[in-house]
């Protein structure tokens, strides 16, 4: 699921001027205009509800804990930061996540999008500094429609080539 997010987050933004962006294996979808970055990452049962505070199902790596260390530090020296070469290419850029959770009780998958601003040793994120809710897509029967391909069925040979 997390791999389709991200393809589907990245073809819906490209046209408003977002493009793809990988950095040692921490891939983001990134808007330089803008100065944003946004990551996808797969939450606990807190995603979108407003009273809970949702952390990360996997641990986070190094580049999320630069990525987070980085806006926390755009928070409280914004004017005064020198530019940093270990964020490489990404210098001033704010990294949000947009954070998924099925929740099969309620038959719904939640979303949002979040600025992190704290992660523990053990690379849960414990804290955000802005959260914005974008609802949940309910998985009904009628959600997902599957149907077979049209047209001809096309019948393939197979036989043992001779030596």
């Amino acid at each position: 699921m997390w791999g389709w997010i991200v393809g589907s987050f990245r073809d819906q933004t490209r046209p408003l001027g977002w493009a793809a962006y990988e950095k040692i294996n921490y891939p983001l979808t990134v808007h330089s205009g803008l100065k944003l970055a946004v990551s996808v990452a797969s939450g606990d049962a807190s995603v979108g509800n407003p009273y809970g505070t949702p952390t990360n199902r996997s641990k986070k790596g190094r580049s999320t804990v630069e990525a987070i260390q980085h806006n926390s530090q755009l928070d409280m020296f914004a004017d005064l930061i020198p530019q940093q070469t270990e964020f490489s290419g990404l210098e001033g850029f704010e990294t949000w996540m947009l954070l998924h959770h099925t929740d099969t009780a309620k038959n719904e998958i939640r979303f949002e999008l979040s600025r992190p601003s704290s992660i523990d040793h053990g690379g849960k994120i414990t804290e955000w500094s802005e959260r914005i809710l974008l609802g949940a897509i309910d998985l009904d029967e009628s959600f997902a429609q599957i149907t077979g391909p049209s047209g001809p069925d096309i019948d393939i040979e197979i036989r043992r080539k001779n030596a």
